[in-house]
């Protein structure tokens, strides 16, 4: 599972973030460098290249 959190999110904050992480035993977390909490409308591409690199190359 991955938890993903924008470095700007004000709403879901990466230190929230980070808590529902460790609270979810094979979660991943990566942070988007300057997203806001909107990641997938005003980063887009920051967010597929996050799910590409999570997920298994073999999909």
């Amino acid at each position: 599972m991955l938890v993903r959190a924008g470095e700007r999110d004000a709403s879901t904050t990466p230190a929230i973030m980070t808590g529902v992480a460790e609270r979810i035993p094979v979660a991943e977390y990566r942070e988007l460098p300057g997203a806001p909490h909107m990641q997938t409308l005003e980063q887009p591409a920051l967010v597929a290249a996050t799910l590409d690199d999570f997920l298994p190359a073999d999909r």
